[in-house]
């Protein structure tokens, strides 16, 4: 990893919820969902904070609950990433709690771009266990 992030995420990967898409659902209700596409998030720059805007998204990412305050938090993949910041303009000013969102969400991201097919089979993928 980076010398952007050098300690553990402080999100738990509640991989225990993935298989339940009920559970995931009643998570993302109440969820903050950060928007990601093209290698970019959702962010201000001036208060050095990720924005959680209400964004509709065919394909939504879960990444996680902080167990501190029990804050569900998904990846709203979009295609068109205008107005998004990179990790490069954002990420050295973001809380600890924040980059490791950012990393994990825009991870996903570039995955699921970058691997649309099965490499071994040609059948195109899907995401599942909540992008993960």
């Amino acid at each position: 990893m980076s010398a952007i992030n050098q300690q553990p995420s402080l999100i738990d990967r509640a991989s225990e919820l993935r298989t339940d898409p009920a559970a995931l659902d009643l998570l993302l209700k109440r969820a903050k969902v950060l928007t990601v596409g093209g290698g970019k998030v959702s962010a201000d720059l001036a208060s050095a904070k990720l924005l959680y805007p209400n964004v509709q998204s065919v394909e939504n990412y879960f990444l996680g609950i902080d167990r501190a305050t029990d804050t569900p938090y998904f990846a709203a993949h979009v295609v068109e990433s205008e107005g998004l910041l990179s990790l490069r303009e954002i990420g050295a000013a973001l809380s600890p709690l924040e980059i490791g969102i950012a990393l994990h969400a825009v991870a996903l991201s570039n995955w699921h771009t970058s691997h649309p097919m099965c490499s071994k089979c040609g059948a195109a993928t899907t995401s599942s266990l909540g992008g993960a």
